[in-house]
């Protein structure tokens, strides 16, 4: 795991949920994952006018992570503050996943789509953490070690209705749509932790033991409506409105150990709350799409106008009422298509993003006595400008290929971080944060830029009968942020350069050479002293052979350089995998392989997080040298219909059971 551009600020926990499987997949994680996965698929065009997709998959993992961390943060203009980490953890997850979609043609002008989808998850997770504050000087300033149990399950559904109307006029069309979803989570985490730190010459050892009961419930809907109608020969006049609430309560309630009682019993309010947030939006667009030659642009406009609530009726009963009224436009400019040797594309657009339930919650989270941190029900919606050109040519007489792209991003009222770094003892909320402990808040923040460009040039090499690109990046982001009531800004800027050879010499042989460099400068304004330079480089090797009859040998090894980390992060290291196999059965759809994972036993895991409040250099523990046996066997069936007209059979696409794709497949 490697990420060396710039960042957000974000919050890490222990023992959430998150729902990121896709399909077999499993959201990538620090540490070594071990992952059971099954799963079906199911499609069916029933009769002429129906058409069923369906799928159901489970997964589950286990996690087991033992990650370091080493943070400095910029306080200011000639000091800064250090903290290191130590954090091993252990979590469990399963999850199942169905979807559904059903297409029903009415007849040739009317048609109607349903989709569902249903997600529940169970998780439970077990960490422990040493973290230590140090001042620029190393003299120490307080450390914490915690525990975290946690056992939490969670739902996601969803469901959406598309009815979708073609009129006799060509270009006039209705599409009416309604999406709902409804979401939940509930556990019970338990803490029990100490920290020491400096209390008059003294070190002073205090303890905390805590459990917390959660519960969150979410429920949405949208409903949109779209007209189109054509004006002319070349022009397309379309219409919507749109109405949308999402509506989430939140409840956490934590209790402190009542050694009388033998239990959890006493309720802590400086850590509990009842919350609800609502977020209405309004939306009406009109836009308009021209052909203009080998030109096409289309144009838009929406009017939103969004209502944020956000009551809290414990510990601390309150309302915020806000209101937002914006402009959003969209402009995409298109030239080529298919059959066209060259493109280019501008898009413009902009868009509105409400917080989060999360982040406006103000109940502090400490599961970290040293980290702690809180929402903030002030926040405002961020809006966001966007400009995007690609532009790309092919020549297929040369072989030649070249693309170019660019993004330029400007948000108004970024959700950044506010963080407050403790001098003495501190009360937050009433929760206490010792000297040297962070408490960070997410702020509404202005001047938030992100740019990105590359250039790939691709050439056929004759004299190697191989495919030589060359690609060069450039990454910039401007990150603002607030620490100790000071306004700072940190710039990141990357440069990549990367060269690949691609074989095209046979179907027994084929390989990959290439090679990348990145190169990063960060600049701080609030501490210059603190800017710094990094840099990492990455050769690559891929081998793929059959060299007798169906046997082949396959290749892969990766040298990883790194350089201007902390001390114990610069470092070097190369991973060598290889495979022997077979191909096996009638058409190849059977395959033996045997493959030797990491071969040199040099596998690791850096990491490196430039936001506006630290640098974070990070390692974590990773799978190293293992062995896999794979037996694959490719198995299709169809079981095809009757078709009118003489269409041949497996029509358009039968993966998809569309047209010409009646049968079942599993």
């Amino acid at each position: 795991r490697r990420n060396f551009g710039g960042r957000g600020p974000g919050r890490s926990g222990g023992g959430g949920v998150s729902a990121q499987a896709n399909d077999f997949l499993v959201g990538q994680q620090s540490g070594i994952t071990q992952t059971h996965s099954l799963g079906f698929n199911y499609t069916d065009q029933i009769g002429k006018k129906l058409e069923l997709n369906a799928n159901y998959f489970f997964n589950a993992s286990s996690n087991d992570a033992i990650e370091a961390l080493n943070r400095e943060y910029f306080l200011t203009a000639d000091s800064s503050q250090f903290y290191t980490e130590n954090n091993n953890s252990n979590s469990q997850n399963s999850n199942h996943r169905f979807n559904m979609r059903l297409n029903y043609t009415i007849d040739r002008r009317n048609s109607i789509v349903m989709r569902s989808s249903i997600n529940t998850q169970q998780n439970s997770a077990q960490s422990n953490v040493l973290g230590l504050n140090t001042s620029q000087t190393d003299q120490f300033l307080s450390n914490t070690g915690s525990q975290l149990d946690a056992d939490i399950s969670g739902y996601n559904v969803s469901n959406l209705l598309l009815f979708r109307h073609r009129a006799k006029k060509l270009g006039r069309t209705v599409s009416i749509r309604l999406q709902t979803g409804l979401n939940g989570t509930n556990g019970l985490t338990s803490q029990t932790s100490f920290t020491t730190a400096q209390r008059r010459g003294n070190l002073v050892t205090d303890s905390l033991a805590q459990q917390t009961d959660v519960l969150n419930r979410g429920f949405s809907y949208n409903a949109n409506i779209s007209l189109t109608e054509r004006i002319g020969r070349s022009n397309l006049l379309f219409l919507n409105y749109s109405i949308g609430n999402n509506i989430n309560n939140a409840r956490q309630e934590t209790f402190a150990y009542d050694v009388q009682a033998q239990e959890f019993a006493l309720l802590d309010t400086a850590l509990s709350n009842t919350f609800e947030n609502t977020y209405l939006t309004q939306n009406l667009g009109l836009g308009l799409r021209k052909r203009m030659g080998q030109w096409n642009l289309v144009g838009r406009v929406n009017l939103q106008h969004a209502r944020l609530n956000n009551e809290e009726t414990f510990p601390n009963p309150g309302t915020v009422n806000t209101s937002f009224t914006n402009l959003l436009p969209f402009v995409l400019l298109r030239k080529g298509g298919r059959g066209s040797n060259s493109n280019i594309r501008i898009i413009y657009r902009s868009n509105a993003t409400a917080p989060s339930a999360n982040q406006l919650q103000q109940v502090v989270n400490n599961s970290n006595p040293l980290q702690l941190s809180a929402g903030n029900p002030d926040l405002q919606q961020a809006v966001s400008h966007s400009l995007i050109t690609r532009y790309n040519i092919l020549k297929p007489e040369t072989s030649r290929t070249f693309i170019a792209f660019m993004l330029l991003n400007y948000t108004n009222q970024y959700i950044g971080t506010s963080t407050f770094i403790a001098q003495q003892d501190t009360l937050i909320n009433e929760v206490p944060l010792i000297q040297g402990g962070q408490f960070s808040q997410p702020v509404n923040l202005n001047n938030f830029w992100n740019a990105r460009a590359f250039i790939t040039y691709g050439h056929y090499w004759k004299g190697l009968k191989s495919n030589v690109n060359l690609n060069t990046g450039v990454t910039y982001n401007a990150t603002p942020g607030i620490i100790n009531g000071l306004q700072n800004t940190t710039h990141n800027t990357q440069l990549s350069q990367g060269l690949v050879l691609s074989s095209n010499i046979s179907q027994r042989v084929d390989f990959t050479v290439s090679s990348t460099a990145n190169v990063n400068w960060v600049r701080n304004v609030l501490q210059p002293n603190l800017n710094d330079n990094f840099f990492s480089h990455v050769n690559r090797v891929n081998l793929q052979w059959t060299f007798w009859k169906q046997i082949f040998v396959e290749t892969q090894a990766s040298n990883q350089y790194f350089l201007g980390l902390a001390d114990e992060f610069n470092q070097s290291y190369t991973l060598w995998n290889i495979s022997f196999g077979t191909r096996l059965f009638k058409n190849n759809r059977g395959m033996l392989k045997a493959t030797v994972f990491d071969v040199l036993n040099q596998n690791n895991s850096i990491n490196r997080t430039v936001n506006d409040v630290y640098v974070e250099d990070s390692q974590s523990n990773v799978l190293q040298r293992y062995f896999m046996l794979t037996f694959s066997y490719n198995l299709r069936s169809f079981q095809q219909g009757n078709r009118q007209g003489g269409q041949q059979p497996g029509g358009p696409d039968p993966m998809r059971g569309g047209p010409g794709g009646a049968g079942r497949r599993f």
